[in-house]
């Protein structure tokens, strides 16, 4: 059972390698979307916003200078203490770029921003994420991820100007390294705790294996005593009683019967005997057997009836033939006889345990030629023979028989 859950351990912490691995980038990839695109948003906002309220919400379409250009200049700036920003530039609708943060863009020039493009950012930004340098780190040749965006300024519904702005992402850079160092601890604590829980629980088992195994070990010791008990009883039990009373198991008892002479009799109260008699001085006589053998059988029977109705409350009984022998089987479901009482209950006259004993048992023996006794917690079984051969049977004879 150990290596059985080791196994199980091993292939969960298989899959967890194999779905956190991934899963991490995806969740990391999605985290760095959502933020970006929060990061967006947010920029976008206020610039529009500083902007209409400070400049102008009338259309510039020729390049500024002077006065007007120092204005967007100044605006800027304190724009840049509230969001970092590498690079703003403002194009007209007809794509003439009028105004660049950066003095060496070539304002005054027209691009491809315009027609299409510029109708196509009425209702929505155009952006992307690419790799540019830093020209706050001098001569060193950095490159950022920095976020570009387009976007239209808006006045009652119409387009005024078209902003571009370049966002460096280093705050949100710092955010997914943070959800990617926060996702992969989860996963890998996840993977401590299922690989200590493993061998946790591999211990608890291989302790429980052994509890069980020194448990089914000294169960099958117990049964191993029952069973030379068991058989030692049989083996005295047969010498002293002559070879009368012989112990077999149910499996050799089923083995020891004959043919059957008639269907099965249920006994529940002491009033059906009667019946049960008759019935069965008539089975007998049937089978061949001489009158005074029929009359002992049938008071053995009684008796051992009488005990199975006492003790169990109901028995049954059943009569076979083999080889000129008559063979009545009487059965119940009780408790079983204790084997200490065996003895006394063969060898004195008149002696009755609390359980599945009479004390008619030493009369049953005193008829028959032989009775054959199975008892256990399921029940008793005895099969009174008398008749056939009058040599004597011994165990081993019996087992033949099969």
């Amino acid at each position: 059972m150990k290596y059985v859950f080791n196994r199980y351990v091993l292939l969960i912490l298989s899959i967890f390698l194999a779905i956190g691995i991934p899963a991490t980038f995806f969740f990391t990839n999605l985290v760095s979307g959502l933020l970006i695109e929060g990061y967006e948003n947010s920029t976008v906002a206020l610039v529009e916003t500083e902007y209409k309220k400070t400049i102008s919400t009338v259309p510039i379409t020729e390049p500024v200078s002077g006065q007007e250009r120092e204005k967007i200049d100044s605006f800027v700036d304190e724009l840049r203490l509230k969001v970092k920003l590498q690079e703003v530039n403002i194009w007209a609708l007809d794509g003439t770029l009028v105004y660049s943060s950066i003095p060496s863009e070539p304002i005054g020039e027209k691009t491809e921003l315009a027609g299409d493009f510029a109708e196509s950012l009425r209702d929505k930004t155009v952006s992307g994420v690419e790799r540019r340098g830093d020209p706050e780190v001098k001569g060193g040749g950095v490159r950022v991820d920095v976020l570009e965006v387009y976007f239209p300024i808006h006045h009652q519904a119409e387009i005024v100007n078209i902003f571009e702005i370049y966002a460096p992402l280093d705050p949100i850079n710092v955010l997914i390294a943070r959800a990617r160092e926060l996702i992969t601890g989860l996963f890998a604590i996840l993977f401590i705790v299922v690989a200590v829980t493993g061998q946790i629980g591999a211990v608890i088992l291989a302790r429980k294996d052994q509890r069980l195994n020194e448990q089914e070990r000294s169960e099958t010791a117990l049964r191993q005593k029952d069973r030379d008990i068991r058989k030692a009883y049989s083996e005295v039990l047969e010498a002293v009683t002559a070879g009368k009373l012989i112990i077999l198991s149910p499996e050799e008892m089923q083995g020891a019967l004959g043919k059957e002479c008639g269907e099965i009799h249920r006994i529940s109260s002491y009033a059906t005997l009667a019946i049960i008699r008759e019935s069965l001085g008539s089975i007998m006589r049937g089978c061949g057997l001489e009158k005074d053998l029929i009359e002992g059988m049938v008071l053995a029977a009684d008796e051992a009836m009488a005990n199975g109705v006492k003790h169990a409350g109901e028995c049954e009984l059943q009569v076979f033939s083999l080889a000129g022998m008559v063979q009545v089987k009487v059965s119940d479901h009780g408790p079983g006889i204790d084997f200490s009482d065996l003895p006394k209950a063969a060898l004195m006259a008149g002696f009755s345990s609390k359980k599945s004993l009479g004390v008619g048992f030493t009369l049953i023996l005193g008829i028959c030629d032989r009775v054959l006794l199975s008892t256990g917690a399921e029940g008793t079984t005895l099969i009174l023979e008398t008749g056939g051969k009058k040599e004597a049977e011994g165990f081993e004879d019996i087992l033949r028989r099969e």
